[in-house]
């Protein structure tokens, strides 16, 4: 199952943006947005953001059964039930992020992200199981760091409460559990890409090949000006290629028509 998240115009739009260039408008948005969905790091959320809210909104309702599977990997399955909270904290705190108030009627503009989020929720999956094969660990004490991260930027204990229960976690256990997902994740990520070298003809023919990409106003931003942007896109793309096989090999099953 391919997982666009890794080789979408997002990327590009991010790297670009360094070297002058705007991200381009509504489907970048989208994108980012569904990124953001997937990644849930939680890390930089202002306190404002979170404490400008009275009380949490009520979960947006799912149709369907609770216990319906709507993906399986190996032995483990996830229910409509567990996934239903993965997606209400990763709304949440999308919306959070973005300096929104998590209201019914902002967490309800997040529902066409489901089956995205739903996809990229087995290859994160797919991918914490590939951490154990390669040896990626995570230390305890870079979850407890993040962790005291987010404490801190709500301010007390009574803001940090007050934060779980907005994002929708049950306890600071369930916050500390989708950092280490992430941080994993991303753990994988930056291994595969470790070993990547790109060369210059490789560079030299994505500018060719994506000359839309670096226009702007005056013309093209000239191929020196962006080489570097250009090489760390070319890997993430050549990561993305490689997550996607490691994907397909994985016993995976997503059941989007049960949304």
């Amino acid at each position: 199952m391919p997982n666009d998240a890794y080789t979408d115009t997002a990327y590009t739009d991010t790297a670009l943006a360094g070297a002058g260039r705007r991200p381009r408008s509504t489907r970048a948005r989208a994108l980012l947005i569904s990124l953001t969905l997937a990644t849930g790091l939680l890390v930089g959320v202002p306190a404002g953001a979170v404490l400008a809210a009275e009380t949490a909104p009520a979960p947006v309702a799912s149709q369907g059964d609770p216990d319906d599977v709507l993906l399986q990997l190996g032995d483990e399955t996830l229910t409509r039930a567990q996934f239903d909270a993965e997606f209400e904290v990763a709304a949440r705190s999308t919306a959070m992020q973005q300096g929104m108030e998590p209201t019914p009627e902002v967490m309800a503009e997040f529902a066409a992200f489901r089956p995205t989020f739903l996809e990229q929720l087995g290859t994160q999956l797919v991918l914490v199981e590939h951490a154990r094969e390669i040896g990626v660990d995570v230390d305890a004490a870079r979850v407890d760091e993040v962790v005291e991260q987010v404490r801190a930027a709500q301010g007390d204990a009574e803001g940090f409460a007050r934060y779980l229960e907005l994002s929708g976690f049950a306890d600071e256990d369930a916050l500390r559990a989708t950092i280490l997902r992430s941080m994993t994740v991303q753990g994988v990520v930056e291994r595969l890409g470790a070993d990547i070298e790109v060369d210059d003809a490789e560079i030299e023919a994505w500018y060719e090949a994506n000359q839309e990409q670096v226009q702007t106003p005056e013309g093209p931003l000239p191929l020196d000006a962006i080489r570097d942007e250009i090489a760390s896109i070319v890997v993430q793309e050549r990561v993305g290629e490689r997550v996607q096989e490691i994907v397909a090999q994985a016993p995976l099953e997503v059941f989007l028509d049960r949304l």
